[in-house]
């Protein structure tokens, strides 16, 4: 067989897909989508980022919130 032959076999082969996905699977929720284009080419990156949230008096809210310099969401996915 030549090349062009095994390429028109292979394109008219199909196969069934029985999914297999175990119970044991940690299941996370994202909170945040990224979307990178690189060229023709998509990175998605889900993220998943505690929000703060604060109560009581809007002055003692705004120093806490000022106190906090950097948010660092955990990448829960990298897709390419």
């Amino acid at each position: 067989m030549n090349s062009q032959e095994i390429e028109e076999i292979s394109g008219q082969l199909s196969k069934p897909v029985k999914w297999h996905i175990p119970d044991f699977i940690k299941t996370e929720h994202a909170t945040h989508l990224v979307v990178q284009q690189q060229g023709s080419e998509f990175i998605l990156l889900f993220l998943n980022c505690k929000c703060l949230f604060f109560q009581g008096q809007k002055r003692n809210s705004l120093k806490l919130i000022k106190s906090y310099l950097i948010t660092k969401p955990n990448v829960l996915l990298k897709l390419f």
